[in-house]
């Protein structure tokens, strides 16, 4: 994987030099890990109550390239740094915990726009994302007359796909010529643990800001 992303490193400054905008990026993630068998109960097993898969807050920033294809028409390719992954909860009558797991990924979106009124853009694309390290987990909880407790740990990368294949479907508005307003959702296609289905599905809202148009 190193010498693929070196690959990529290089082709990506080769791409700069030929592009037609250099800008950067940066805004919050939404994510959630969908566990198709019957949602969590991987982890309800081990609980009395339902386990609650709820949003997970992170953020991403990265850099981006443009190409016009035509007056309507653009290619993006972007390299962007994702932090995204899971929040677990169980509530009970006599204790609660609530676990967060982070996943770090280097995700590379290949976006198509196309300006469908003045400034209002359709986004579409592949994402190809690569697992930066183990995740990272926090769990807190409390029992019933007692103070709340909390422990950090983490989730060995060899549990985890190393690669995550997702589609971008997004909004992009142009507020100024330099600075985009953007609504994405990365709709994960690959399991994100290994031995589970479990898809990571991921919403972003952000900025966008063009540094250098040639």
């Amino acid at each position: 994987m190193k010498k693929f992303l070196l690959v990529f490193a290089c082709v990506f400054m080769v791409v700069t030099v030929s592009a037609q905008t250099l800008g950067i990026k940066a805004g919050y993630n939404g994510s959630k890990i969908s566990f198709n068998s019957n949602s969590t109960d991987l982890f309800d097993d081990m609980f009395d109550d339902k386990v609650n898969n709820k949003i997970n807050s992170g953020f991403y920033i990265g850099a981006f390239t443009t190409f016009e294809l035509s007056d309507k028409f653009v290619l993006q390719p972007e390299l962007v740094y994702s932090s995204q992954g899971a929040t677990l909860k169980v509530k009970e009558t006599s204790y609660w915990l609530k676990t967060n797991v982070n996943t770090h990924y280097l995700n590379i979106p290949v976006i198509a726009k196309y300006e469908v009124i003045d400034g209002l853009y359709v986004n579409a694309g592949p994402q190809f994302g690569f697992l930066l390290g183990d995740a990272s987990v926090r769990a807190k909880w409390n029992i019933a007359g007692e103070k709340d407790s909390s422990e950090k740990g983490s989730i060995d990368r060899e549990y985890l796909n190393a690669f995550d294949f997702a589609i971008a479907l997004g909004l992009e508005y142009e507020i100024t010529e330099s600075i985009n307003v953007s609504l994405r959702y990365n709709i994960g296609l690959t399991n994100t643990y290994e031995d589970e289905k479990s898809k990571s599905n991921v919403l972003q809202i952000g900025l966008e800001y063009k540094l250098f148009t040639f």
